[in-house]
């Protein structure tokens, strides 16, 4: 049963000016594992029963919608209501979600166990299961999703664990028809289509890229000995936004920050504490909201994870434990 709750966001700013009118939607993945999102200060239950994973939360005109998995099975709620359940298939992971002209789509994978790394990678139209490969030798996972003028577009890559552990080839799928971009090894993280043209976050040679149109695009990174990873991409008016990390250790303390690159320009964001991670980026007009988390040591080796996002530099702490995983503005 979904219910609501009425809290209060905290923020190192709490100016007049900084006050804006758009309603901010964050799905927050926590140790409680329930399925919950904020929207605003008020916080929505979904899924209470301790064994479920969020994943991706999409907003179409007044209606919300909230991906993730159950006991490893994929559920879909619309306005907090359960609205289909795939349990014909266990052991799924969800990437991406979006709705096109009324039609629910979401990206995933299967991966038959914990130990076992390699997955299979699927896609759902409203709720029939689709996959992006009939070759039981083809290991894949995806990444995001995108649908543009009836078009699915899909981001991923191919795993050659066998061959070299821990290596990738990245690819992309339109209508299940699959691309491979140049980059090897590499993997993607994230998919935007705008007017045609597909802009896919990634790295290539440890490197934080994006394509465009499979054409690779180098992002700014400082002189160094440091270490990044992407996590999203977005596009607004002909700018490119990607989200993600740089790393470095300073003796033995590690430092990890949150950044975003604008076209192709790396902007570092205020932070409060010393290891991040990100999830994502969405740009509302003019403010550009960056998402993930905060972590730092814990009781013996566990870690204590922090939801956060930040307002183009402000950075805004959510209730709880965990991260924010998704969001979006409207």
């Amino acid at each position: 049963m979904a219910y609501v709750l009425c809290l209060t966001l905290c923020t190192n700013c709490n100016k007049k000016d900084d006050i804006i009118s758009a309603d901010v939607y964050a799905l927050v993945k926590g140790s409680d594992r329930k399925i919950k999102y904020y929207k605003n200060e008020v916080l929505h239950i979904l899924e209470d029963t301790g064994a479920a994973m969020p994943s991706d939360i999409y907003v179409d005109g007044t209606d919300i919608y909230v991906s993730g998995t159950v006991n490893g099975m994929l559920k879909c709620w619309k306005n907090d209501v359960e609205i289909f359940v795939d349990n014909t298939i266990t052991n799924i992971g969800t990437t991406g979600l979006c709705v096109s002209a009324g039609n629910l789509y979401i990206s995933g994978y299967r991966q038959p166990n914990a130990l076992e790394p390699l997955k299979t990678p699927f896609y759902w139209t409203n709720n029939n299961r689709l996959a992006l490969t009939s070759d039981p030798v083809v290991r894949a996972s995806t990444s995001g999703i995108a649908v543009e003028n009836g078009n699915v577009y899909i981001s991923g890559f191919e795993q050659i664990y066998l061959q070299k552990p821990g290596s990738h080839i990245p690819k992309y799928w339109k209508n299940s028809r699959e691309s491979t971009l140049p980059g090897n090894p590499g993997y993607t993280t994230g998919i935007s289509v705008e007017n045609g043209t597909v802009y896919i976050s990634g790295s290539v040679n440890s490197k934080p890229v994006y394509w465009r149109n499979g054409i690779v695009q180098k992002l700014e990174i400082p002189s160094g000995d440091f270490f990044y990873e992407t996590s999203g991409i977005a596009v607004a008016a002909d700018n490119v936004y990607v989200s993600g990390t740089i790393g470095q250790f300073i003796g033995e303390t590690r430092i990890i920050k949150p950044v975003y690159w604008k076209n192709g320009k790396m902007m570092q964001l205020n932070i409060t504490d010393t290891e991040y991670g990100t999830h994502g980026i969405f740009v509302h007009k003019s403010d550009v909201y960056t998402y993930g988390y905060s972590f730092r040591q814990g009781a013996g080796n566990s870690f204590i994870y922090r939801p956060k996002y930040w307002r183009n530099n402000i950075e805004i702490a959510l209730p709880g434990d965990g991260e924010c995983v998704s969001m979006l503005v409207k």
